[in-house]
């Protein structure tokens, strides 16, 4: 039973940027931390990952988690990607004779459709 003593609650424990969830059945520590508190080698290297540069207004929630399935090879990418394409190709087709006004206005009309159901 988790530590607040109510089955089902998720009790968390915080110690040094470090967060521990009960309810998680393998314990993952959950790590947050502010960027303006990282050394510039940490920013530095989240930065690469990432592919932009952060804000010291900004927090990073870091939660390493199992990989579940293997990744495609690289012939399996390419294949999936080839039909990907092909699928796109025979749904252009099938719109190769409708004018592109007539096809901006369909996409319009359906915006405001989706837009009004949001209201």
């Amino acid at each position: 039973m988790p530590a607040s003593g109510m089955r089902g609650i998720a009790t968390r424990a915080s110690f040094s940027g470090i967060l521990v969830s009960d309810s998680d059945p393998i314990a993952t520590p959950i790590m947050v931390h502010n960027v303006k508190d990282l050394s510039p080698g940490q920013r530095l290297a989240i930065e690469g990952l990432l592919g932009r540069p952060l804000s010291d207004e900004e927090s990073l929630t870091i939660r390493p988690a199992r990989v579940l399935k293997d990744a495609p090879s690289a012939t399996e990418r390419t294949r999936s990607f080839r039909q990907y394409l092909d699928h796109l190709d025979t749904l252009a087709g099938r719109v190769k004779d409708v004018p592109e006004a007539e096809i901006d206005a369909a996409i319009d009309e359906a915006m405001q459709h989706v837009r009004r159901q949001a209201e």
